[in-house]
């Protein structure tokens, strides 16, 4: 949520560092519970703070991230979030996840296993992976030799770096493991 332009706020963090100034405000993650049909049922946890400001070169800011532990990261939120959800549904409910590149983060995968959960995640990493057959490989591997399920096409608008255009993304699946 971009304050910026709101000059008499108090405690709030960067959200963005743009132009070598940080914009300022809230950052908000919500989970959206839906019904199969892609009915909006409602809010099931909302995650708000204030982001420290920190003027880091790349590097230091990997050398934190990786002696961070998973509660002081950021990425705590969708583990919390799906807890939460988790505990807001009926038992014989499926419950899916659905997350961005920055959901891809093992600890997630641990805990919607421990709970019986499914998650769809674009992935970041590809991590090594145990096909339904024992096969030991890749998730990029696996999936580049599954069929295409669907082609979607999205319509980017123009922005000030793009023109605008139509891009087409192939959704696959796979089951197995993450070792």
């Amino acid at each position: 949520m971009n304050f910026d332009s709101h000059k008499k706020t108090e405690g709030l963090g960067s959200i963005s560092k743009a132009y070598h100034k940080h914009k300022m405000g809230l950052m908000l993650h919500a989970s959206l519970m839906v019904t199969q049909e892609g009915l909006p049922l409602g809010l099931s946890s909302l995650k708000c703070w204030s982001r420290v400001s920190r003027e880091e070169t790349p590097q230091e800011k990997q050398r934190r991230l990786y002696q961070s532990t998973m509660k002081e990261k950021e990425s705590i939120k969708w583990i919390e979030t799906l807890y939460e959800t988790a505990a807001l549904i009926p038992k014989d409910t499926c419950l899916i996840t659905l997350g961005d590149r920055e959901a891809d983060i093992f600890e997630l995968f641990r805990v919607a296993s421990s709970l019986k959960t499914f998650f769809i995640i674009r992935n970041r990493k590809d991590r090594k992976f145990i096909d339904e057959k024992g096969k030991k490989t890749t998730v990029q591997t696996a999936l580049s030799k599954t069929p295409i399920l669907k082609t979607i096409a999205l319509t980017l608008p123009k922005n000030q770096q793009r023109v605008a255009r139509t891009a087409y993304v192939d959704i696959r699946s796979i089951s197995g493991w993450l070792p």
